[in-house]
């Protein structure tokens, strides 16, 4: 009886392991005609895909070239694609990293024009096969959506009408985060 107990309380821990999620804010500023994203992950997942993508050990407190490691994963992970398929260019504008958080900031440069383009968003997919990735988009003067990506889902269009594209999932991830 004594092991049949144990063995109900250690079998879920042997196949758990944390949600992998991301969460994106991006805006469009009308002034310089750019994309402004504000990339949150956790330190501890953003120290595993670097280390991991790099084939080293990456500490984000101990790393002396942090930003252009930052820059270039978010530029292969992060990418807007025009119509021709032809990635956006990525500017690195900085980070905030603190204990549980960390933010990483930078812009896309649309030329004033977001639409027709497509959304390529697989950070942290490299840690693991279910990881979910939200973009909560704010473009001109339309109703703020969120876009979610996914192993199945890696791409999403940008278009001024974003019906059926997942617009449930805000109010399902806002439930779980209880805002």
């Amino acid at each position: 009886m004594k092991h049949a107990l144990l063995l109900l309380f250690v079998l879920p821990l042997l196949g758990w392991h944390h949600l992998l999620t991301t969460i994106a804010e991006v805006s469009f500023n009308a002034d310089s005609g750019y994309l402004e994203v504000a990339l949150h992950c956790t330190p501890r997942d953003l120290e595993a895909t670097l280390s991991k993508d790099l084939k080293r050990l990456i500490r984000l407190d101990q790393e002396k070239n942090l930003d252009p490691l930052l820059e270039d994963y978010c530029n292969r992970h992060f990418q807007l694609l025009d119509a021709e398929g032809k990635q956006v260019p990525l500017l690195w504008v900085g980070k905030e990293i603190e204990l549980r958080d960390a933010w990483l900031y930078f812009q896309l440069d649309v030329d004033g024009k977001w639409q027709d383009k497509t959304l390529y968003n697989d950070v942290l997919a490299n840690l693991h096969h279910k990881y979910m990735n939200t973009v909560r988009l704010q473009l001109g003067n339309h109703k703020p959506r969120s876009l979610s990506f996914d192993a199945k889902h890696p791409q999403r269009a940008l278009s001024p009408d974003l019906s059926g594209q997942n617009p449930s999932f805000s109010r399902q991830f806002s439930a779980i985060l209880g805002e």
